[in-house]
């Protein structure tokens, strides 16, 4: 596959926990389902996207997707008491500090250059 074909087949899979996102933005009774699966399905794809090519943002958004799903989880199962405000402001500051390392040192950990 050549790589803009590769590139849009990603951008598809990063649309899904978007559309999820956005849906539970502008229908709150969807909340519940959709923002857990969302910043599941987002984390996934940074884990994967860390092993596969080494890219030093996904390390870190990676399992900060995962455990703000998980404290999403936790919301809707009455076992936390936090707002989405909240939670989604942790993961949108957690996302912007993990670029730090890309901008002020290198994009991938493999050989050591920025890319």
């Amino acid at each position: 596959m050549s790589q803009t074909g590769w590139i849009k087949n990603r951008l598809v899979f990063w649309l899904f926990p978007l559309s999820l996102a956005l849906s539970g933005l502008f229908l709150p009774p969807w909340r519940p389902t959709v923002w857990p699966l969302a910043l599941f399905w987002a984390g996934g794809m940074c884990v994967g996207n860390a092993m596969r090519c080494g890219r030093v943002h996904c390390t870190f958004t990676g399992p900060l997707y995962f455990l703000t799903g998980l404290a999403a989880l936790a919301k809707v199962l009455g076992w936390l008491s936090i707002s989405w405000t909240v939670l989604w402001a942790a993961a949108a500051v957690g996302t912007l500090l993990s670029f730090i390392p890309e901008w002020a040192w290198k994009v991938y950990w493999t050989n050591g250059v920025k890319r």
